[in-house]
């Protein structure tokens, strides 16, 4: 049965399109007499069903004008975006599609490429290095916890400083293997980006299943941390979850944890745990459900510490978190736009 399905993949992804655009232009029409009820904004509402509808017409095109195959990623970049964006629907088939592309026949997997990485050497642990990373940790912490307990606008200055004195300290204590590893990344981004990139979306989705249970378990209140991070300022933002966070987060929370945990498993628990925590605690939660979030937070540190080991490459570790930033970011901007 999963045989038939597999070969004849191209008519079942372009039929569950064509529905999910059917469902989302009802949808529109629906939502146009019962905006009153609706959880977000009805400008927001226009948005994500309108971008579900235009990337379903792209994923149809795709599939009718080239090479399945050649283009699979991409197709599945859209799927992923749809299902953490659109309704209920849109879930649920834009899931059976994933399924169905990542599914692959015998003849499909013969043909598929072991991808080989570029080798590099393992750190050696050095104790002062150590200490002083943790000492940069602390400070990190600290500094996350005074921007979500104080009032932004009086401390913002003070958490800006303490973040830039952490960037600082971890450039200076970590330079000669920040060098190597940046170099190393430069000269095979191809191989890395071909390597992480379905692995990243595959965590994306995982991760954005995670966050909506427990959103609906939570009484339909989102990430305390989603939400302090959204009464940042826009360019703020960019530069906080884009540029910033994935630099230091991914030095501290993989790079010196490693220093210290050289055990592959242990490694991703504890870097897990850790990075789930950071952006659990400290912050005034209104529900004690509020700290199920960790279990998301958690499992995408656990994933990055995964990557850094089988790349042994702090920058891939930062494009990743780059790229698992960049969809709530432009939600948070798009939220704003239309609230």
């Amino acid at each position: 049965m999963i045989d038939v399905i597999l070969k004849n993949k191209k008519n079942i992804l372009i039929m569950n399109s064509v529905i999910q655009i059917i469902l989302s232009i009802y949808l529109l029409y629906k939502m146009i007499y019962d905006f009153e009820k609706m959880l977000i904004s009805f400008e927001m509402n226009v948005v994500l069903i309108s971008l579900t509808i235009i990337l379903n017409l792209t994923i149809i095109l795709i599939l009718r004008l080239k090479d399945i195959n050649k283009y699979k990623k991409t197709i599945i970049t859209f799927l992923i975006i749809i299902v953490l964006f659109g309704s209920l629907s849109n879930v649920v088939l834009g899931l059976i599609n994933i399924f169905i592309l990542c599914k692959s026949t015998k003849s499909e997997i013969n043909k598929e490429k072991v991808l080989d990485l570029p080798k590099i050497k393992n750190i050696k642990p050095n104790t002062f290095e150590l200490i002083f990373g943790l000492c940069i940790l602390v400070m990190f912490s600290t500094a996350s916890l005074w921007i979500y307990n104080i009032p932004i606008l009086k401390t913002l200055w003070l958490v800006v400083i303490l973040y830039i004195v952490v960037f600082i300290c971890s450039v200076a204590a970590f330079y000669k293997d920040l060098r190597k590893d940046f170099l190393y990344f430069i000269r095979n981004i191809k191989i890395y980006f071909k390597y992480t990139y379905p692995k990243v979306l595959l965590a994306l989705l995982i991760y954005g299943i995670l966050n909506a249970l427990i959103y609906f378990i939570n009484g339909q209140n989102i990430s305390t941390n989603q939400d302090a991070i959204t009464r940042i300022p826009v360019l703020l933002l960019f530069l906080m979850a884009l540029f910033y966070a994935p630099f230091v987060e991914e030095v501290l929370y993989r790079g010196i944890i490693r220093r210290g945990v050289s055990n592959n498993k242990i490694f991703i628990v504890v870097s897990a745990i850790a990075f789930g925590l950071m952006h659990v605690l400290g912050l005034e939660h209104e529900e004690p459900l509020q700290y199920l979030y960790v279990i998301s937070y958690s499992f995408m540190g656990g994933f990055l510490a995964y990557v850094y080991i089988k790349t042994n490459n702090i920058f891939v570790c930062i494009m990743c978190h780059f790229f698992v930033n960049l969809l709530p970011v432009i939600a948070i901007v798009l939220t704003r736009l239309t609230s």
